[in-house]
């Protein structure tokens, strides 16, 4: 069985677990740490999309876009809380 999104992101599933450095200390680690940051997001969004049953809808993501812009400074648990509380407004 699937993990839901709320177990993932309390087990720190999408954590980013890579060392971090400057890009002026180490431009290779920089940029390994941020590609693996920006795949997180994408495996983020697109199981929100699936567990709130949005993949494929026109507006899917207009609603992403406002709860990460609402969400995204206090964590994946919060654009989690914004895009379910916003999807009424889609559906």
């Amino acid at each position: 069985m699937e993990k839901s999104i709320s177990e993932k992101i309390n087990s720190g599933y999408y954590r980013n677990t890579l060392p971090y450095a400057s890009s002026k200390k180490d431009p290779a680690v920089h940029k390994a740490y941020h590609t693996e940051d920006r795949r997180l997001v994408e495996e983020f969004k697109a199981d929100v999309f699936k567990e709130l049953e949005i993949v494929g809808h026109p507006k899917a993501e207009l609603l992403w876009s406002k709860a990460w812009d609402m969400g995204h400074a206090n964590g994946f648990s919060d654009v989690y809380y914004y895009a379910d509380e916003l999807v009424e407004l889609i559906r």
